[in-house]
């Protein structure tokens, strides 16, 4: 997925992540700050890509 404001492919990274996320402890088991840290960013820069 390619964004215009997104140089450094922060929600490809994302949705990288989550998608493993998923994969391994399932939709319903996945939380925000699992993501967060997986990621090793802020919550801030997460939620401002989202």
């Amino acid at each position: 997925m390619s964004r215009k404001n997104d140089p450094d492919g922060t929600v490809e990274k994302i949705l990288d992540i989550s998608g493993a996320l998923f994969m391994e402890k399932g939709y319903e088991q996945t939380t925000m700050p699992d993501i967060v840290d997986n990621l090793g960013m802020s919550s801030r820069p997460f939620l401002r890509a989202l």
